[in-house]
């Protein structure tokens, strides 16, 4: 189970830098339009974003499924190892503690 949570965990991290990095690409790209550096381009009928904006909502959306997967994860763990406690019984001692020896005057 820590194997799972921790390779899902390393996706979501993956998916995050990927959003990180597709979400730059839409900033610059849309830092040319507002400082007035952008180039018209007549040819081109595809926007500004071009799929960036499709790729980021497709990241948006994948992130948010691992992360609900790893909150399942985690709470399944813990009611595992919930359960598990209460299945082991606790020690009990059989007797009670020894006193501590007597000091010895010198």
């Amino acid at each position: 189970m820590a194997q799972l949570i921790r390779d899902t965990a390393m996706q979501v991290d993956e998916i995050q830098q990927q959003l990180l990095a597709r979400a730059e690409t839409a900033l610059r790209s849309l830092e040319r339009i507002t400082t007035g550096r952008d180039t018209v381009r007549h040819t081109a009928t595809d926007g500004v974003l071009q799929y960036v904006g499709v790729e980021i909502d497709m990241l948006v959306a994948r992130r948010g499924d691992g992360i609900r997967l790893l909150k399942l994860l985690t709470n399944s763990y813990a009611d595992l190892h919930t359960a598990a406690q209460q299945r082991t019984p606790q020690a009990t001692p059989s007797h009670a503690p020894a006193p501590p020896p007597a000091r010895r005057r010198p």
